[in-house]
């Protein structure tokens, strides 16, 4: 086999990319508009590859061996190439004198030139693929600067001619798949207006919610049968656009049904409720005070009159159970009645999961295990985008160990605690 290094041979013009067998899959029924893209915000970042739906890091795997990317070589490229430029193992070949002496006679160079290859690439190096979150935090840095206020803000927004993104620009730039970047400005809100994704002002959106909640007893509407035209009538007087109605009313509702092109809503109580949750948390924030857990839950109950049972567990991902005392750290674990709770949305955390971590332990030295999980479940996705268990294990393997005290493992009502395995570095 005779292998031939092109004149214009430039090194690390390829890079070799070994994927698993769900992607190799993915890839082969993939159709023609999906696509692949690798993205990076920087050149020193590892960057990650996206299919249609999923994200993937790309990570180098060095080799101390060089690797060959090889093509079949026609005869038009061969030439009479430099001895320097070319590496015979053919014994028949081995004597360097006769290179130049290569048979290209057209009846006989089939055979000959089957034994022919161009050196394309050399590697040192492949790159594996690892699935992980989608790296969406640059969104919010691109949307907050133009979230909606209602139509006067929209004045300064043109004045200072900012910046707006539509979908496609949006997938240029964040590190996520197109599914995954929709999903994330979903849960963030985000509507689209005029071919632009913006975000919703929280005080503006507050006000719009509370309206939507406002009318439902004095009009004798039905949670399970709200028309966005009755809305419409009843709500025109607050002066929102019929579009951040629509927008709002979907966000709390489980359902969206179609009767002659007018939307049906049917009303989530649970959505309802996880709001409202989620509203006072926030309002503590801002004012920061500290509210102990059973009064805060006494107060969501006298803000929330709609009849449902309302529970830690709805709001799990946007808040934090801290020790009430100074040093929230494990030498004193408080009653339940004594526990404070902080707003802590999960939308603030780092997407590698070991910058997670570190934020998580930082934020409190000990996390009960259903405290904590919340909090890592968009790590643990399988490829159906159903939580893997396995996954959650192997993920607090490694990044914590479960919490002794006196020797045994440490429980609160059955529930396990895990510290950080570089405690002393991280806390």
């Amino acid at each position: 086999m005779n292998l031939y290094f092109s004149p214009d041979y430039e090194k690390d013009q390829y890079k070799l990319i070994e994927i698993p067998i769900e992607v190799a899959d993915m890839v082969e029924n993939m159709q023609i508009q999906e696509g692949l893209s690798i993205k990076a915000t920087t050149l020193d970042e590892e960057p990650v590859l996206c299919t249609h739906n999923r994200t993937f890091t790309m990570r180098k795997q060095k080799y101390s061996d060089s690797l060959f990317l090889l093509a079949p070589l026609s005869i038009a490229n061969i030439g009479k190439p430099e001895n320097e430029d070319a590496v015979n193992n053919d014994e028949d070949n081995a004597n360097k004198d006769n290179k130049d002496n290569m048979d290209v006679d057209n009846n006989n160079n089939n055979d000959s030139m089957s034994h022919n290859f161009e050196v394309i690439d050399v590697l040192n190096y492949i790159c594996e693929l690892t699935p992980s979150a989608p790296k969406i935090e640059q969104l919010d840095d691109l949307l907050n600067k133009t979230s909606y206020k209602g139509q006067d803000g929209e004045i300064n927004y043109l004045k200072d001619k900012a910046r707006f993104y539509t979908f496609d620009e949006l997938e240029e730039i964040i590190q996520a798949s197109g599914e995954e970047l929709r999903h994330s400005l979903e849960k963030r809100r985000a509507i689209e207006i005029e071919g632009y994704w913006r975000y919703i002002d929280q005080e503006y959106i507050d006000e719009v919610f509370k309206a939507c909640i406002m009318i439902l007893d004095p009009y004798n509407m039905e949670m399970d049968q709200v028309t966005s035209k009755d809305y419409y009538e009843i709500i025109e007087c607050y002066g929102f656009p019929d579009f951040i109605v629509k927008h709002t009313l979907a966000l709390i509702s489980e359902t969206i049904d179609i009767n002659e092109s007018e939307p049906i809503f049917r009303l989530s109580k649970e959505k309802i409720a996880r709001y409202v949750g989620i509203q006072i948390l926030r309002q503590t924030e801002k004012f920061n005070k500290r509210m102990v857990l059973s009064e805060f839950l006494n107060d969501w109950n006298k803000h929330f009159t709609i009849e449902y049972p309302i529970s830690f567990e709805l709001i799990n991902d946007n808040a934090i159970i801290l020790e009430n005392n100074k040093e929230n750290n494990l030498s004193v674990i408080s009653n339940e009645q004594d526990k404070i709770i902080k707003y802590y949305p999960i939308s603030r955390l780092s997407s590698d999961p070991k910058s997670r971590f570190e934020q998580l332990f930082r934020s409190r030295s000990f996390w009960r295990d259903d405290y904590i999980k919340p909090f890592l479940v968009d790590f643990c996705l399988d490829f159906n985008d159903k939580f893997s268990l396995r996954k959650y294990n192997e993920l607090i393997l490694k990044y914590a160990i479960i919490l002794y005290v006196e020797g045994r493992i440490y429980r609160e009502n059955g529930h396990i605690f895990y510290i950080s395995k570089w405690a002393n570095k991280l806390i």
